[in-house]
């Protein structure tokens, strides 16, 4: 690849591993991520969601506007209206019929559809050859999705893709437009906010495990009684140790700070956010009590809250994300 530049080079092997995958991998993986999105709060708010129409490799999100959570919703598409030397525009719009077009993927066709404002779209969700840990999305190499996605300043920007085409970081730069949150098969990441990310990014991780634990509509919240962050609140957890899966991590961090067995549940969510000196990827698993009391080995002080008091404390930072996603309708079940 001599002579390519960074972003192309990552692009070409995003997309050779996304073209490896079988088509039975990918048919399962885009149901998966198709019933994933439906069952995102950002979904079930939206009125009017803009998704797209895949091509070649792509995951595809065709059984989305089938699904039951789908009912009542207006799904537009887009469709590119100048070249990319005249500018890389594109348009959202309400199908009325379908046509190929440029780049041979389908677009509605203009005569019998409806244009539809960006300001007016509730949620878009992306394609895209890769995206990173800190919400960068990789396209095709065009721009038009960086001219669009400033426009729908209503909207959640998610990117949905197989989990092959995760990887750790991408070049940026200005103009490349930053996701909110990416779903793939395996996982539902958080990024940081937009206007809290660092630049140039932390040049380290740390890759810790967080447990929700839920009870009778209540979550666990502890404070931090050490540190910097000291007298912040936090879900309970700890660093992933070599060797260990984030389970096993989870389920040890918990017997060490709250002398209590757990059970860990379905993987809630991966929150990624910067650190001014580090970048924290977080796993957040459901998780219930299987014995034990919950013994304040670390923490000043912990209280069970409902979802209308979870903002009733300081949190850390990165979990705020998380806070979000349980107050917006992903409340856990226990």
């Amino acid at each position: 690849m001599s002579g390519l530049s960074e972003k192309e080079s990552i692009r070409r092997k995003a997309l050779e591993i996304r073209a490896g995958l079988s088509p039975t991998e990918r048919e399962q993986s885009s149901f998966c991520v198709a019933r994933k999105i439906a069952a995102l709060p950002e979904f079930r708010a939206a009125r009017t969601v803009m998704l797209y129409r895949a091509v070649r490799s792509e995951l595809s999100l065709d059984d989305l506007p089938a699904l039951p959570a789908s009912s009542g919703k207006r799904f537009v598409y887009p469709r590119c209206v100048s070249t990319p030397a005249a500018g890389s525009e594109m348009a959202a719009l309400l199908p009325g019929g379908w046509e190929k077009g440029a780049f041979g993927i389908p677009e509605p066709a203009p005569a019998s559809s409806e244009i539809v404002p960006p300001g007016k779209i509730d949620l878009v969700v992306c394609p895209g050859a890769a995206f990173d840990n800190r919400g960068a999305r990789l396209g095709m190499g065009a721009g038009y999705y960086d001219r669009f996605l400033p426009l729908c300043q209503n909207a959640a920007i998610a990117i949905a893709a197989f989990e092959v085409q995760h990887v750790p970081s991408l070049p940026a730069s200005p103009d490349d437009f930053p996701m909110d949150f990416a779903v793939t098969e395996k996982n539902l990441y958080l990024f940081p906010p937009r206007e809290s990310r660092i630049s140039p990014p932390p040049q380290k991780t740390v890759r810790v495990v967080a447990a929700v634990l839920s009870h009778e509509g209540r979550i666990f919240a502890a404070r931090r009684g050490y540190g910097p962050w000291k007298d912040f609140w936090e879900f309970p957890g700890g660093k992933i140790e070599p060797g260990e899966t984030a389970e096993e991590a989870l389920a040890r961090e918990i017997m060490e700070e709250l002398d209590t067995k757990i059970l860990v549940g379905k993987k809630l969510a991966q929150v990624e956010y910067d650190y001014p000196d580090f970048h924290l990827s977080m796993g957040c698993f459901a998780c219930r009590i299987q014995s034990g009391s919950l013994t304040l080995l670390e923490h000043e002080s912990a209280r069970w809250l409902p979802a209308e008091e979870l903002d009733s404390v300081d949190w850390l930072p990165a979990d705020l994300a998380l806070i979000r996603h349980l107050q917006n309708g992903g409340f856990p079940c226990g």
